[in-house]
């Protein structure tokens, strides 16, 4: 099985689906790339997808915060009601570690200082 390594910023809030006893969620990462001379920086935004105690300590995670990502790909293929076939993958977290906090963690923690 493969692994890769992502780092990148949140994008947004995280959405927490599932029960407490199966807990998945959902959350996206944003990195700019160099895209090449004479180019401008690529933005790379990838879904990725936690189950159980991963999904517990990453619904913590504010926008702007700093991911590191190690993850693999997974097939997430299924068929419709209708009969039609969907073909798309899942980018599952093996591990994690947090970066540079985001401007609103920054905040926060500043708050809480005073």
């Amino acid at each position: 099985m493969q692994n890769n390594t992502f780092s990148g910023l949140v994008a947004a809030a995280p959405i927490s689906l599932g029960t407490e006893e199966s807990k998945v969620l959902k959350f996206t990462l944003i990195n700019n790339e160099y895209a090449g001379k004479d180019k401008d920086k690529e933005k790379i935004t990838i879904q990725f997808t936690a189950f159980g105690q991963k999904a517990d300590i990453l619904e913590k995670v504010m926008t702007g915060d700093q991911l590191i990502i190690n993850y693999n790909i997974r097939n997430n293929n299924y068929t419709k009601e209708d009969g039609t076939k969907v073909y798309s993958y899942n980018f599952t977290v093996n591990s994690f570690d947090f970066g540079a906090p985001g401007k609103l963690k920054r905040e926060e923690l500043q708050g809480n200082a005073a």
